[in-house]
């Protein structure tokens, strides 16, 4: 699969546009390719950042991921919502979002954007921002906060760009170890 994503992604970047991703709610048949997409996109995008020994651990639980994403696509109230980026009928990045966890101001969150590292840089994560920035302004859930680790550089620049605003650090604990986090909001 990895292969041909690589040939499928170098075709996309030759013509410079994105006219074959396409960006919609998931469904249930998309919890796997989901749950690939979140253990692949942690690996990548924490390599270095987060203990190895945790990331290398993800890929034992893929069957129960995908269960859970399956689980969390059936269950999701009308304030919630799970979008998928495909790639020739497959997952190549999701994001989810809906009102926010925590007590704070801000009424929603952008819970997660995940993509393979393929697909970064050439507008994937832009097509699922949109989507959900339309989604939270349609719900009344704006403002809302982002919340990622502090040394993920790349997630920090693109939330700035997309107008999120620096609002506080937080501690976090992944693999029992802490992290710090950002937290960032829009609107």
């Amino acid at each position: 699969m990895q292969q041909f994503l690589g040939f499928l992604l170098t075709s996309i970047k030759k013509m410079h546009h994105l006219d074959n991703i396409t960006v919609r709610p998931a469904l249930p048949e998309d919890a796997a390719g989901i749950a690939f997409v979140h253990i692949q996109g942690w690996q990548e995008s924490y390599k270095g950042i987060v203990d190895q020994g945790y990331l290398d651990s993800l890929t034992q639980d893929r069957e129960a991921r995908s269960q859970r994403w399956r689980k969390l696509i059936l269950e999701q109230d009308e304030n919630s919502i799970i979008l998928v980026a495909k790639l020739a009928n497959e997952v190549v990045g999701f994001c989810s979002a809906g009102p926010i966890k925590e007590d704070s101001a801000s009424k929603g969150e952008l819970y997660a954007i995940y993509l393979l590292d393929e697909f970064k840089g050439i507008g994937a994560g832009k097509m699922l921002w949109d989507k959900s920035l339309e989604f939270l302004t349609d719900k009344k859930l704006v403002p809302f906060e982002v919340i990622m680790l502090e040394e993920n550089v790349t997630a920090r620049k693109f939330y700035e760009k997309q107008g999120c605003k620096f609002i506080g650090e937080l501690t976090g604990k992944i693999g029992g170890r802490e992290y710090k986090e950002v937290r960032y909001r829009f609107g």
